[in-house]
């Protein structure tokens, strides 16, 4: 999609796909995959999709688990994709008694097993809210309503929601501004070293910043390289890794 002018292309055709599931799908920036709940014939399964060539990467039915699999959220760090399997029962003999559990999982996108991540719910009684959920990289915290207007923050590691806020007010949908994270992994994972246009060359146009610096003869030009908001050790790391041959 075009966010400026609303044109649309197609990336890639999906014939083995009749459906998707509303809200559940997410983005691998990693790996550059778009990632999404299908379903064919009653068949759940796992779908990734290279948005560079449009080619899929993989179509794995997903384990029959007891209850639903939704709500993706795909972690950058330890590169897994994490869900919420939702479970509910009822009493026919008690038309007022209704359970629901929900717990958080990963997902295996090649095997299509589900696993709790802990076998006691993250939160219970309610249900996953479409666009409610959403995942903070640098905490590893996947965050939901757990009740009403209250958010749970739940941990990755442990399954288990470690602390909750109260909205003023029910929120839609709701996002974590994940840019500066990304900004420090993309430092981390630099295809060359003192690429820092990240252009694939370490080459003049990598050091330019400082020879504008120095050209001045004093700090006119913005030296936040890294763009974190500071101007600190981590904008020069680069280079002197490079002096130190690391």
């Amino acid at each position: 999609m075009d966010l400026e002018t609303g044109a649309t292309a197609v990336v890639s055709d999906l014939p083995d796909t009749q459906a998707t599931g509303q809200g559940n799908s997410t983005f691998d920036p990693i790996n550059n995959r778009f990632i999404f709940l299908s379903f064919n014939q009653g068949s759940a399964s796992v779908v990734g999709i290279d948005v560079t060539t449009g080619q899929t990467v993989f179509a794995t039915n997903l384990d029959a688990v007891e209850g639903q699999v939704l709500a993706f959220e795909y972690d950058w760090t330890n590169e897994r994709l994490l869900g919420i399997r939702q479970t509910s029962s009822f009493d026919l003999t008690d038309p007022f008694f209704f359970s629901m559990q929900n717990f958080l999982v990963e997902i295996d996108v090649e095997t299509g097993a589900v696993s709790d991540i802990s076998s006691t719910p993250a939160f219970e009684d309610t249900g996953v809210v479409i666009g409610g959920v959403a995942f903070d990289q640098r905490s590893g915290t996947f965050i939901s309503y757990v009740e009403g207007t209250t958010l749970g923050m739940i941990s990755a590691e442990t399954g288990q929601v470690f602390n909750t806020v109260q909205l003023p007010e029910y929120l839609y949908e709701i996002q974590v501004d994940n840019l500066d994270f990304a900004r420090s992994l993309n430092l981390q994972a630099a295809p060359l070293l003192g690429d820092i246009n990240r252009d694939g060359t370490v080459g003049f146009l990598d050091i330019a910043p400082f020879v504008s610096l120095l050209a001045a003869g004093e700090f006119q030009m913005e030296a936040d390289i890294n763009r974190d908001g500071e101007s600190n050790f981590f904008d020069v790391a680069p280079f002197i890794e490079m002096l130190s041959g690391n």
